[in-house]
């Protein structure tokens, strides 16, 4: 039986409307090499992400495996910004389930929770990824890439939804089901 618009919270829809936001940035954070930039004399010269690096010679792109393939800390920043995006997209789906059909205060907070943990991840990783790369000497010529930016986007936008899922808790009683 599903539940008309009219039953959910603004909150609510406002919640699974950035939830899809912060799916969409974090994808194209994971897939494109642009987490750090190194520029020599003002000219781009590799671009590496968390997968790839892409080097431009001659107005020719080339790229290959991530530089920092294989080090333990890029491995685990690997795994968390993926693990909270996998997070994200369940907290999606719990959000769906929510909005179509049932009504449970398990499930409300479960959904609260998958979703703090799948931001919480991406912004570990993130931390780890800022760590390693200030404290390393040879990174010194880098800034950090659009690819970067998003990822942190969409852990605000995960501390956003949370704040809705909570507050859409509190107002729509569904604390007390």
């Amino acid at each position: 039986m599903a539940k008309s618009l009219q039953d959910s919270s603004t909150y609510f829809i406002t919640a699974i409307c950035l939830i899809v936001v912060a799916i969409i940035l974090q994808a194209v954070a994971l897939a494109t090499p642009n987490w750090i930039v190194f520029s020599y004399e003002g000219v781009v010269g590799t671009r590496t992400g968390l997968w790839r690096s892409c080097s431009e010679v001659i107005g020719l792109v080339l790229c290959e495996e991530s530089n920092f393939r294989g080090e333990g800390w890029f491995i685990a920043v690997q795994v968390l910004e993926t693990v909270g995006l996998a997070f994200t997209v369940i907290s999606l789906i719990l959000s769906m389930v929510l909005f179509l059909a049932v009504t449970s205060k398990l499930l409300v907070k479960v959904n609260i929770n998958i979703c703090s943990i799948g931001g919480s991840c991406i912004g570990i990783g993130l931390t780890i990824f800022v760590i390693k790369t200030f404290t390393d000497d040879s990174l010194n010529h880098g800034h950090f890439g659009y690819s970067y930016w998003l990822a942190i986007a969409a852990m605000l936008v995960l501390c956003i939804v949370s704040g809705l899922l909570w507050c859409d808790k509190r107002k729509s009683g569904r604390a007390n089901l």
